[in-house]
């Protein structure tokens, strides 16, 4: 049975991870995207500069975005291992993450939402650790540093500020000095790029010219397919049906767990507001709501008892991403 071979914590595991990895992301490495979304021809600088260095050989940009796929998804295991989030040792975040990002095929490719899923996870890990622990301005210092210098490649990612305030709120007693950290933390990476630009180009306008070209262009996704929606639909489905199942368990959960799994969904929503009240945002910020949703799923997956539904659920969304897959590169 399919849920019973994910469950397993063997050696057999570990292969299959990267393989299917590798098995999803055949298609775009040999054939690229049809598709373009926002980052193909509206890059941030530090994006333009990593992106400059795979001219002409756009299999490679792919083949590191499926290696990054891959470091997300085992940091996902780890942090589950660290916080206890799931109270059983699996590997399914990682699993579940790797399909989640492949059921749209255009965004299977290096892009912005990609690299600043990373500053997500710190930024998780950082308020998790706070939990019980003292005198971390810097830290929080430090968090809100990663995500300002994560807008500097997605710029949409600075909204995400608020999942630390969020986790602050949820994990911390009142301390000014923490939300004032946050603040500079903040604003020091955007002050050095403007200087930056102003010693280098004599215009520290052209920083606010990038962030505006981002907010002002008229770009709207072409690729919802009747496959997408099919992968949507599937997904939304399983959400209704994992978040229901977690809310009847969520009170046996330890206080730092229970307010993790709070925290994923304050995460899960913000991603949602983004995606729905900024129309350049489009597909490719599933890498950063495939993080809470991967939670969720695996903690469904881990605890069902019902090893009818437990596979039919997890057939249904390997079904649908195959079949989008399979239509994307086969069919068209």
């Amino acid at each position: 049975m399919l849920l019973r071979f994910f469950r397993t914590i063997g050696a057999q595991i570990l292969i299959f991870i990267p393989l299917i990895g590798l098995l999803l992301w055949m298609g775009p490495i040999f054939h690229g995207s049809l598709s373009p979304v926002l980052s193909d021809t509206i890059r941030m600088p530090i994006f333009e500069f990593l992106m400059n260095a795979f001219t002409g050989v756009e299999f490679i940009s792919i083949a590191v975005a499926l290696v990054l796929v891959m470091a997300i998804a085992f940091l996902l295991v780890r942090l589950n291992t660290k916080f206890i989030l799931i109270n059983n040792r699996t590997y399914l975040p990682a699993i579940i993450y790797i399909l989640i990002t492949s059921g749209i095929p255009d965004i299977q490719k290096l892009n912005p939402a990609l690299l600043s899923a990373f500053a997500i996870l710190f930024v998780f890990e950082k308020v998790l650790d706070s939990y019980r622990f003292e005198g971390l301005f810097y830290d929080f210092f430090t968090a809100s540093f990663v995500i300002a210098c994560a807008s500097l490649i997605y710029p949409f990612i600075i909204f995400f500020i608020i999942i630390l305030w969020t986790g602050i709120i949820l994990i911390r007693q009142f301390n000014w000095r923490e939300w004032v950290f946050t603040f500079l933390g903040l604003l020091t990476p955007l002050i050095l790029a403007l200087s930056y630009y102003y010693v280098v180009h004599d215009r520290a306008s052209i920083l606010f010219e990038k962030y505006t070209i981002f907010y002002t262009n008229t770009f709207q996704y072409a690729g919802y397919t009747n496959e997408t929606y099919i992968f949507l639909g599937i997904l939304g489905f399983l959400l209704i049906i994992t978040s229901i199942f977690m809310a009847q368990m969520l009170t046996t959960r330890k206080i730092v767990s229970r307010r993790a799994f709070v925290l994923l969904l304050w995460m899960f929503l913000y991603t949602l507001g983004v995606f729905f009240s900024i129309r350049q945002v489009s597909v490719e910020i599933i890498y950063i709501i495939a993080i809470p949703i991967s939670f969720l799923f695996s903690n469904f997956w881990v605890y069902v008892k019902s090893m009818f539904w437990g596979n039919l659920f997890l057939w249904m969304l390997l079904g649908s991403i195959i079949y989008a897959q399979a239509s994307y590169y086969l069919f068209r």
